[in-house]
């Protein structure tokens, strides 16, 4: 979102990168947690509870991401929003805890890609909205998002579980 942040939320360009390490720092420190959580309440559980999790600085963005908002308000949503970086260490965890041997590189490769490429998708789609409408319609891309967080949560809570591996 710091794409959208022109001269009218007067932040320095260190503002700007704290604001852009702060959820990296957060989602690096949820890891550990993170990752325990799948064990402790399993992973379809943890799955819909983590998915629905990013709904908070989802909507939180959508609220205070206005010109004149304070920076510390910022960093603080900044600080919710690793949440994500927690997720992406679960999933991994989900990964090597319940698929077979002979499965797990390729389900490593395919969900680490997919997170990597989930990060070029959304600063390609950021620059495209800046395209089309300019640097003051942020909330494009959380009201697309938003509705994706849900249907990920619903759809961890219908079909995870559901074996879609052989595992011969």
């Amino acid at each position: 979102m710091v794409l959208f942040m022109g001269p009218k939320y007067g932040l320095s360009v260190a503002d700007k990168f704290y604001l852009v390490s702060t959820p990296t720092l957060v989602g690096a420190i949820l890891r550990l947690p993170y990752t325990l959580a799948v064990a402790r309440f399993g992973g379809r559980n943890w799955t819909i509870i983590s998915a629905g999790l990013l709904l908070i600085p989802t909507i939180l963005c959508a609220i205070v991401l206005r010109p004149g908002v304070s920076f510390s308000t910022l960093l603080i949503v900044a600080a919710v929003a690793g949440v994500g970086g927690g997720n992406f260490a679960s999933s991994m965890t989900n990964i090597n805890a319940f698929y077979p041997e002979q499965k797990k590189g390729w389900a490593l490769g395919l969900n680490a890609g997919g997170g990597n490429l989930g990060v070029a998708a959304i600063q390609l789609l950021s620059l495209g909205v800046i395209a089309w409408s300019g640097t003051t319609s942020p909330h494009i891309i959380l009201y697309v998002y938003i509705p994706l967080i849900v249907v990920a949560a619903v759809c961890a809570a219908l079909f995870m579980g559901q074996s879609l591996v052989r595992t011969q």
